[in-house]
């Protein structure tokens, strides 16, 4: 796995050209796979990518008609998760749809990791007022600032989280992630 590309300090929206997810370690990756692509996957495993491409571009296109979809992608280290899920997030990011992107390393110490990874970066690139906006439908976004600190770089004065046990912060974590990437979905 790459490292995570350091935070700008002037946060700032991507702008992804034709064939890019506008993440630099994301497209970095894509431009190595489409040469591996090209001269290397032929036969049934090329046909197997083709029919899972397909499958993610038909999910988007029901995702543009307003059919909320919701897909996993999952498999062993080294059969093509990744290479289909930046795939499928470039297909998106053509289209200006913004691109949230999180991996899972093997030895990941980081609970939730490709969570913190993607709403870290929406963070960072997002526009303050459309920022602003998310985090109000998010009833303040006060559990995201110990989740994924780049929240609070954005945000200083963001609410601190409501005092609760474990439970109850994880509880409130889960409906406040939910509630922000609804907001940024209907955005």
């Amino acid at each position: 796995s790459q490292p995570a590309a350091p935070a700008p300090s002037t946060p700032a929206p991507p702008t992804a050209a034709p064939g890019e997810t506008g993440v630099a370690e994301c497209d970095d990756y894509l431009r190595k796979w489409d040469a591996c692509l090209a001269t290397k996957i032929t036969g049934d495993a090329r046909e197997q990518v083709k029919v899972a491409l397909d499958a993610t571009r038909e999910a988007w296109k029901r995702a543009k008609l307003g059919r909320g979809q919701w897909m996993l992608i999952a498999g062993e280290p080294g059969i093509g998760t990744t290479r289909l899920s930046l795939e499928f997030a470039r297909t998106c990011a053509d289209e200006r749809a913004t691109v949230l992107v999180g991996r899972c390393d093997e030895d990941a110490l980081v609970p939730y990791q490709p969570f913190v990874e993607a709403l870290g970066w929406y963070a960072r690139v997002c526009p303050e007022a459309d920022l602003h906006a998310a985090l109000d439908a998010a009833g303040g976004g006060g559990e995201l600032g110990p989740f994924a600190t780049d929240f609070l770089v954005r945000v200083p004065d963001l609410p601190a989280p409501m005092p609760m046990n474990a439970q109850g912060q994880r509880y409130r974590l889960f409906e406040t992630v939910n509630a922000l990437l609804g907001a940024t979905s209907r955005a």
